[in-house]
């Protein structure tokens, strides 16, 4: 008899092998179908948040409390049960959250941020950013753009891999080696365990930005500009950590395992 309450408390408490704390200085993590809160203050947790409900807030999981909202109720994202999706959908006009601090990533300072999600329509897009000089952009199915405090453009051309409209990706920018700040963007279907990471820099030198970055706007660059056309499941901020490949593998399959998904 003790030996099948064991075994049943140790499923109901299941902790996978990797979690995203398991790679050091996690600043932010915003998680699927977690701490989302719609205007009537419903939320996902009691699955009470109807299809198509404006989310005020997407609660960070970390013990920083540095939750991404929206008071704005026209600039608020839906949460999107379509087909059983389930996602924050910024694709209706413009859509975006503002993060309760700002995430200062000092100059030389390494980082890695992923973002999960699903685009609706590829249009110079802001995924992420804070001003005209700090974001990161899809500007079309082959083309990424990252500025870092100023007006430097780092631009990643893929000439053979192309991102398509209703699939979903997980997407990496690592800053590595200090003072040194080379910049890379990896994409992984989410949809594809077979499919390794594509570096969309395609083999050629990362170029290099130690710049600070600030990062205060989800889905969006600055307040009601170059707003993304996509549903989210996931964003999360490393601060002073360049996740490695093995660590950038776990990851994936964290996002992508049925622990994160159901």
């Amino acid at each position: 008899m003790a030996h099948g309450i064991g075994i049943s408390l140790a499923h109901n408490y299941f902790v996978p092998v990797f979690l995203p704390t398991d790679i050091s200085n996690l600043a932010l993590h915003l998680g699927y179908k977690s701490g989302y809160i719609a205007v009537d203050d419903d939320t996902i947790e009691d699955d009470e948040i109807a299809d198509g409900e404006r989310i005020k807030q997407w609660s960070d999981k970390t013990s920083n409390n540095n939750h991404a909202v929206q008071s704005n109720n026209a600039d608020r994202p839906r949460y999107n049960d379509d087909s059983g999706y389930k996602s924050i959908d910024f694709s209706n006009n413009v859509k975006f959250f503002n993060l309760t601090s700002g995430i200062t990533i000092l100059a030389d300072t390494d980082f890695t941020i992923a973002v999960r999600l699903n685009f609706q329509d590829i249009n110079t897009d802001s995924i992420f950013g804070s001003t005209s000089t700090n974001f990161l952009r899809i500007i079309d199915n082959n083309s990424f753009t990252i500025l870092i405090n100023d007006s430097t453009v780092n631009n990643f051309d893929h000439s053979s891999e192309t991102i398509t409209l209703n699939r979903d990706y997980i997407i990496v920018v690592t800053r590595t080696g200090g003072s040194i700040g080379s910049l890379n963007i990896y994409v992984k279907y989410a949809d594809d365990n077979s499919v390794v990471e594509v570096d969309w820099g395609s083999g050629a030198i990362p170029p290099t930005d130690p710049q600070e970055f600030l990062i205060n706007n989800i889905g969006c660059d600055a307040d009601d500009t170059n707003p993304l056309k996509a549903n989210m499941k996931d964003f999360l901020i490393w601060n002073g950590t360049a996740a490695n490949e093995q660590e950038r593998k776990l990851l994936y399959e964290y996002l992508m395992s049925s622990f994160n998904n159901n």
